[in-house]
């Protein structure tokens, strides 16, 4: 079990859950590839003043969860199923953060191998990324749990690295920290693009003003994260090994360096 969670904690996403304003104690919620002894999702308990940790539970019954993501209120967890053949699906958990329980809510096709989630604070909208060319909307009904596909955007294009830029490779989708905006860093083509984002549309998601800007040709992006007050983003280069700086503001980046 130590060797399978320190395999987890060193190769895999990570999320941490705070049990109180000044927390001593975490949760922390693993997904893993199932191809050996892991079996799906854990969840273990961490003190950060002993180091001890502390297994809580698992839940079985999804293949290769190897992207989580956790609801603003703590109370569901959403996990991407990465098939190595066929189509991985999209998973909705309800999470109790003081037992670790985890209970399966309902799970959506995913039309390809899907690489990254992303929920919305208010708890209405679930993004499903595809390591490739499509951004799925789903809708997320009062208990949790996924609704029909609303949206699918497809990309296109390609880049200099025609081993790895042959065509898009949409990797990370995150929501400014207002939500008025959605960027997602694409691989294959170089490009961060933006969309206007409004929870009450039909479809949430549009071009903003400015749909995208290009990066450096052959860099290929691969995560981007916002500073907390939304003025500042920065993204990951996969391919180079270096990061972009981008001033935000009102829907538009402007590159720092």
């Amino acid at each position: 079990m130590k060797k399978r969670l320190l395999l987890a904690l060193l190769l895999l996403p990570l999320f941490c859950l705070s049990q109180g304003k000044i927390a001593k104690v975490y949760n922390m919620v693993i997904g893993t590839r199932t191809h050996g002894a892991s079996d799906g999702i854990y969840v273990y308990r961490f003190n950060i003043e002993s180091g001890k940790i502390t297994y809580l539970n698992h839940v079985a019954g999804i293949a290769n969860p190897t992207y989580l993501c956790v609801s603003a209120n703590n109370k569901f967890i959403y996990a991407v199923s990465d098939k190595s053949i066929g189509s991985g699906n999209v998973y909705a958990y309800k999470f109790n953060a003081a037992t670790g329980q985890l209970d399966s809510l309902n799970n959506r096709s995913a039309f390809g191998g899907p690489l990254y989630v992303s929920v919305d604070k208010a708890q209405k909208t679930f993004l499903r990324q595809l390591s490739g060319r499509l951004l799925s909307v789903y809708p997320l009904n009062a208990d949790g749990s996924l609704g029909e596909v609303s949206q699918v955007i497809q990309s296109s294009g390609n880049s200099i690295n025609r081993l790895r830029q042959e065509a898009p490779h949409l990797q990370s989708a995150i929501f400014s920290p207002d939500e008025k905006h959605l960027l997602t860093t694409d691989l294959g083509t170089d490009r961060l693009n933006i969309y206007k984002y409004n929870a009450t549309a039909q479809e949430v998601l549009s071009p903003a003003p400015l749909p995208f800007v290009n990066g450096n040709p052959g860099y290929g992006p691969r995560h981007a994260v916002f500073s907390g007050d939304g003025r500042f983003v920065y993204m990951l280069q996969e391919l180079s090994g270096t990061i972009t700086v981008y001033s935000f503001n009102k829907g538009r980046p402007v590159t720092c360096s």
